[in-house]
């Protein structure tokens, strides 16, 4: 009987240090990225780019803001786990204020257009014309002068947001003004606002990427609104980070295809006011560019085989000075 009663407390034992092991085991594991998952932060622009994270409305970790140069002093600073901004901007805050970040995909691809205001009597845009941009030395404007290089700007604007009222008017200061580089979705709004001056006379001038693919090869692209990732985030939570990329990706192929699907989330969300509070943008407009895909938005993920070579061809004509690959995931 003792020999028994020795036994069992012999097996008691084991039986209790195998448990403990095995606690230990779990809490270790609990604390890395396979298993405990990061409420991840999120910022983005507004309108284009922000299509993308529709799904992210409700997340109180997904903010935007509407000015690219608020976004890349954020990436400087190091304070989100994702950031989206244009490639350009992203790029030149890794490589020259070194921002704790990586390349991890392009999500639109030229959504740059010119709007002609309809003051132009010979509908032909020409140096002497009054001509406005907006973001000067950033993505637009090297855009612009690579496709129109004898064509002046007149007068440079902050962002999209401060031509907006420009396009709708046809007027700034005073003065007429024939031609507006804008984006999307931003253009839609001015095409159909009914109650603008230049609402029926004002037109799309030309397309930014059409433009760049007669210029360039067919297959080359304006690159554009891109996600970054922090490295710590990435370090920790690959995992997770890259399943997110992937659910990115496969959000884009759907609401490209079903734009119908945006606008049940969208409204869903809110009224058509904190929709655009919130984004920059409705569903109705939402919805609008998605059918034809006038915001170009796609997904290039950078562990692509041919992800190095698109972008260098890329940055090879507007800033060489930032190609750089170890900048991407």
């Amino acid at each position: 009987v003792l020999l028994i009663i020795m036994k069992n407390k012999k097996f008691m034992s084991m039986l209790l240090l195998s448990l403990l092991l095995v606690g230990c085991q779990t809490n270790e594991n609990t604390s890395s990225s396979s298993i405990n998952n990061k409420e991840l932060s999120i910022l983005t622009p507004t309108n284009a780019p922000a299509l993308a994270f529709i799904d992210q409305l409700n997340n109180d970790n997904y903010s935007t803001n509407s000015k690219p140069n608020n976004i890349a002093l954020e990436m400087i600073k190091g304070t989100h786990d994702i950031v989206v901004v244009d490639l350009i901007g992203g790029l030149t805050a890794i490589e020259k204020q070194n921002a704790p970040y990586k390349l991890a995909s392009v999500i639109t691809f030229g959504n740059f257009y010119i709007y002609a205001t309809g003051n132009d009597e010979n509908k032909t845009m020409e140096n002497e014309d009054n001509i406005i941009c907006f973001g000067q030395n950033t993505t637009p404007d090297i855009l612009f002068k690579h496709l129109y290089p004898d064509i002046t700007v007149d007068t440079y604007l902050n962002g999209v947001a401060d031509v907006s009222p420009i396009a709708a008017s046809g007027v700034i200061n005073n003065v007429e003004v024939d031609y507006c580089v804008i984006a999307e979705p931003v253009l839609y709004n001015i095409l159909h606002k009914k109650e603008a001056p230049t609402y029926g006379k004002g037109y799309e001038y030309s397309s930014f990427q059409e433009l760049w693919k007669n210029k360039h090869a067919n297959n080359s692209s304006i690159l554009g609104a891109s996600i970054y990732i922090k490295n710590d985030t990435y370090k920790d939570y690959s995992k997770q980070i890259d399943e997110f990329l992937d659910t990115v990706s496969k959000n884009i192929n759907r609401y490209i295809s079903n734009p119908e699907e945006v606008v049940k989330i969208m409204n869903d969300y809110g009224s058509t006011e904190e929709q655009a509070t919130r984004i920059g943008i409705n569903s109705i407009v939402a919805k609008g560019v998605l059918e034809n895909n006038s915001v170009n938005l796609g997904f290039l993920n950078s562990k692509a085989d041919n992800f190095n070579l698109i972008i260098e061809e890329y940055l090879n004509v507007v800033k060489p000075e930032i190609i750089n690959e170890n900048n991407y995931l």
